[in-house]
């Protein structure tokens, strides 16, 4: 009899309407179609779905949630029903069939936004299993099919890119994406962008490319924890070319004076001659030290006694200068650093006020 099942929808719809789900669900299972008037058959179809789960009836929820699709691919509600269909097998940690039912989701909605949800929620699984290359796809799709999404999301998606490419190792190709990123955002995203930037650059040794990001970190986020790889790197490498006052801005963050073995002699070494160039001789001194303590070559060893002894002198300490410029040429070094270090011994004594002393050096 029609009226029955006319009688058991009105009960259905009452406790659905009340949320009394589990008594909805039983309601709406017990009602035969063939009663109920066909344009009424969609909305039964998906409440019934609805109501099985939010009252815990999962697999029988995910099955009427398919009928509904298959039953009425063309309602308004099937894109939806994918949605409950693709949150529910997230929720369980059903991961193959989350994405199988957002590809769905991405093929048939011809709402924008829900095609935006689903690559959204692609990324996020694809992220959290750490599949680098997938994810970033999903946010190239986000960039290239959506771009009249909020700015702030677009931003957020280049942001992403770049992270993914540069966790891929591609660095090169994750710079266009963080300068984007930062451009567009550069409150929220510049931070970071900025010191992906700089260790990208640091990966593919761009030495002045470099400098101008990590001047912009020690400028506008001046506790931001880099690297002293990174530090290291720019300060030898301006080192290397005579560019010591540039040397020292860099080598001055990649030393630790309190724990020596963390940081490689060839650092130290030029730490040392780029911070006495640099005029900052008192800084010059613990590099130097600390060079002196594990040098094996004597060559090096007169180098960095002849360097202390210049800081010593310009630091109006006579006296070590004296034993530093002496210590140097106990190693018998040839050439340029042995007429340089009795030089120095010169000018030492004529400080301490002896003539006759300085001018032997200066003879010699």
């Amino acid at each position: 009899d029609a009226r029955i099942h006319n009688a058991r929808l009105m009960l259905a719809e009452g406790h659905f309407q009340a949320g009394n789900f589990g008594p909805a669900a039983a309601a709406y299972g017990k009602i035969d179609l063939q009663h109920i008037a066909a344009e009424n058959h969609p909305g039964l179809r998906y409440r019934l779905a609805s109501a099985l789960l939010q009252s815990g009836q999962r697999e029988a929820a995910l099955l009427a949630f398919n009928v509904f699709i298959e039953k009425h691919p063309d309602h308004p509600q099937a894109a939806h029903a994918i949605v409950k269909r693709a949150e529910s097998f997230m929720e369980a940690g059903e991961l193959p069939q989350a994405h199988r039912e957002f590809e769905r989701l991405i093929a048939v909605a011809t709402d924008h936004k829900l095609k935006e949800y689903a690559w959204v929620q692609k990324a996020r699984l694809y992220k959290e299993a750490n599949d680098l290359p997938r994810f970033a796809d999903c946010h190239r799709h986000l960039l290239t099919d959506f771009p009249n999404r909020e700015p702030r999301r677009l931003a957020a998606s280049q942001f992403w890119l770049g992270w993914a490419l540069y966790r891929q190792d591609k660095f090169e190709d994750c710079l266009e994406p963080f300068q984007r990123a930062r451009m567009a955002e550069p409150k929220e995203l510049g931070r970071e962008s900025t010191l992906h930037l700089a260790l990208a650059k640091y990966q593919l040794q761009r030495r002045d490319e470099l400098k101008s990001e990590l001047d912009t970190l020690l400028r506008d986020y001046p506790k931001e924890k880099i690297p002293r790889p990174v530090f290291a790197w720019l300060g030898t490498a301006f080192a290397s070319t005579g560019n010591h006052q540039e040397a020292w801005r860099y080598l001055r963050h990649a030393i630790t004076p309190r724990e020596p073995t963390k940081t490689k002699v060839v650092v130290w070494r030029a730490a040392g001659r780029s911070a006495l160039e640099a005029g900052a001789c008192e800084e010059a001194l613990r590099p130097l030290e600390i060079v002196l303590q594990v040098e094996e070559n004597d060559f090096r060893k007169a180098e960095t006694n002849f360097l202390l002894a210049r800081a010593h002198f310009t630091l109006k300490d006579p006296e070590r200068a004296r034993k530093a410029a002496e210590a140097c040429l106990a190693f018998k070094p040839q050439g340029e650093l042995n007429a340089r270090a009795r030089l120095l011994l010169g000018d030492i004594a004529m400080s301490q006020g002896d003539p006759n002393t300085g001018a032997g050096h200066y003879v010699v």
